[in-house]
Parts: C-alpha cells; structure tokens; sequence
C-alpha cells in the first residue's frame, strides 16, 4: 500500500454505498475490525472516517462505541458521533442533553460547525417530535441575535424547517414557534 493511501476507503465507498441502496456490504467481522481500529488509533482523521464508516455500515447496536467521542475534546470528532447517532441512527431522543450543548457551542468548537451542525439537528428532529427542552432552546438563540448574528440566522433557519416553511416574517415565525412551544410545555404538564 502507498504512503498516501487512505486504508479505509474501500469500506468507506462500501459502507456509503450500502447505506444508500440499503445493503450490507461492510460485513460484521469487519465492523468489528474497524472498531478496534478507532479504539486504537489515536490519529483523529482516521477516528473521523472510522466514526463515519460506523455510521454508514454500522447501527444503534454500536452507540457504546461512539458515545465516548462525545465528550472528546476535538469538536470534529463530538459532532461526528452526535451525527450519526441522531442523525443516521435516528437516537435524538436520547442524546438531547447532548445536542443542546452543542447548539450553544463550546470552547472546543471555536468556528462554531458543530454548532451550527446541532441546531440542525435539533431542527430535523423537532419535525416529528415533540421536546419543549430542544425547541426553548432554538427560540432563545433566535432571540439572542444581538449576541450572535451567525448563530441566530442558523435557528431561525431550523424553526423554518420544522414549521415547514411558512412564507411569514420572522418576527411571526418566532411567535408561532412560541406558541407552539407553550402547547408542548402544557402537553407536558398534563401528562
């Protein structure tokens, strides 16, 4: 193998492919290789294709493998893991802790993509789920605008896609997610 080749492109082509066709072409002995591989390897890229090799080939079963990456240090790798877990492997519900950590952004993360890749997140997710926790949290960073133009333009993007796009300024978009917001916490209360 040349000194430039990447060891794991041919699971990466075969684990993406087979997440989009919906085959299994990363066999489980494999996985299994490619866990001890990111529990090895201390070089955060290969940790990055490792993580998302995971993603693409792997399932909820491997969740204890990259939780640990959550409360790594290097952001790229936190946001990894909190994407596949929520986003590929669909488990939001138990990582909303997590996902509004990161939509206020951490010191680790000083260019703010894992940020910005958590508001999606929790913007995705809110589509189909009721959490008055992930949805407060999205309408305090829209009202936190004077503090963060970026930050803010990003959750008023996310409260457009769960409401599905309403053709309604901002000042209104804010106000039904508000109202939407007080029906959740009442749902909550009365359960």
């Amino acid at each position: 193998m040349g000194e430039n080749e990447d060891p794991y492109e041919d699971f990466y082509e075969r684990a993406r492919k087979g997440a989009k066709t919906g085959e299994k072409l990363v066999s489980t002995e494999e996985l299994a290789f490619l866990v001890g591989e990111l529990q090895r390897t201390t070089n955060w890229e290969e940790q990055l294709v490792l993580i998302e090799i995971l993603g693409y080939a792997g399932g909820p079963s491997y969740k204890g493998v990259l939780e640990p990456f959550l409360l790594s240090l290097n952001a790229t790798l936190a946001c990894a893991a909190l994407w596949e877990l929520c986003e590929h492997w669909n488990l939001t519900s138990r990582y909303t802790e997590q996902v509004a950590t990161f939509m206020h952004g951490t010191p680790e993360d000083p260019l703010g993509s894992c940020q910005m890749r958590a508001i999606g997140i929790a913007g995705n997710y809110l589509l189909d789920h009721s959490d008055p926790g992930l949805l407060g949290e999205l309408i305090s960073l829209v009202e936190g605008a004077a503090t963060n133009k970026e930050t803010a333009y990003h959750a008023l993007h996310a409260l457009y896609h769960l409401m599905k796009y309403p053709n309604v300024p901002e000042a209104v978009a804010l106000e039904m997610a508000r109202a939407r917001l007080d029906r959740e916490k009442d749902e909550a209360e009365a359960q």
